[in-house]
């Protein structure tokens, strides 16, 4: 991870995640992607409300 990133001022965020989802974890990016896609659709459709001043 560092000889990829370590010299970099500034981080490309999605290349970032990626390489992680990819090298980290036992899933690859786009099955993270798509499962996250599933949460979101399911959270916007039965209008659930989230973040911090949920109550």
């Amino acid at each position: 991870m560092f000889a990829r990133f370590g010299d970099q001022d500034l981080l490309d965020i999605d290349e970032l995640g990626a390489f992680w989802a990819d090298n980290l974890t036992h899933i690859s990016e786009k099955y993270a992607l798509e499962r996250i896609g599933e949460v979101d659709e399911m959270v916007s459709a039965h209008n659930v409300r989230t973040g911090n001043n949920v109550g």
